[in-house]
């Protein structure tokens, strides 16, 4: 590894004489740890990660609405040794304008099922992301793009409506990282050492196509091809990755109000 000997040196500098054998569990340094003492390192599981992050990011005695916010939308971001099923479906016509225009990043009205989980949603909006990102690399073909990412409206018709808590969502394609991990891990330190950071799960996603005048909400178990039936596509692995909105900044920030300065990169 380049620079291995600054990397260690630092290492021992920054966490109080750790070595690059070393190891942490919870707030525990394990030094000098050999191939046969490994097992003083036990894996977390993905609940116990989520439990150091509840407590690095709310201070003690802060279960309150905010809390409480965190842990409605946990059960989604809870378990990571899953891949959630993801289908979204919507009527031919309205795929035909995403796919014929997808730099207009206009919502088209469809549905969401999380089938692992059991949850959907009808009349959500759909729309590709990322035209002045990802997407605009691909449509001028500076790059070549497996897959398209996507921001999912969950109150697009009705202002009501929640999936497990959330007003939106976003599937991520990742499309210039092949391991889908470096987004979530980062996102996962961040939120251990106390920021606020958005979670994620992998999903496989499907696009479900329904005939045009065979209504909106569908049987979603279907999956058979005929003239009458809707199609199912894959679209391939993406992570699920919730969204920096209001909610957002009410999780984070109760005492403020949800009012506070969001700064998002």
């Amino acid at each position: 590894v380049a620079n291995q000997g600054a990397a260690c040196a630092r290492i021992a500098v920054e966490w109080a004489g750790a070595t690059c054998t070393s190891c942490l569990r919870d707030d525990e340094i394990i030094k000098d740890v050999d191939d046969q003492e490994s097992s003083a390192c036990l894996s977390r599981s993905s609940a116990d990660d989520v439990l150091v992050e509840e407590r690095a990011l709310f201070a003690a005695g802060r279960s309150d609405a905010t809390t409480k916010l965190w842990r409605t939308t946990s059960r989604l971001f809870s378990d990571d040794a899953r891949i959630e099923e993801v289908e979204l479906s919507l009527p031919v016509s309205a795929w035909k304008r995403i796919v014929d225009n997808p730099a207009a990043e206009q919502y088209e009205t469809g549905n969401i099922t999380l089938i692992s989980t059991g949850k959907h949603v009808s009349g959500v909006g759909i729309r590709p992301k990322g035209y002045y990102g990802s997407l605009r690399l691909c449509l001028l073909n500076m790059t070549t793009c497996q897959k398209l990412s996507y921001k999912i409206k969950i109150t697009h018709s009705d202002k009501k409506a929640r999936l497990l808590g959330l007003k939106r969502l976003q599937l991520h394609a990742s499309s210039s990282d092949p391991t889908l991990m470096r987004e979530k891990l980062s996102y996962s330190l961040w939120r251990e050492m106390g920021v606020p950071a958005v979670r994620q799960i992998y999903a496989d996603l499907y696009l479900r196509l329904i005939p045009d005048g065979a209504g909106g909400d569908v049987d979603v178990v279907a999956t058979t091809s005929n003239s009458t039936t809707p199609t199912r596509y894959p679209l391939g692995v993406h992570l699920l990755t919730e969204v920096m909105d209001g909610r957002f900044t009410k999780t984070y920030d109760g005492a403020g109000g949800g009012d506070g300065t969001l700064l998002k990169e």
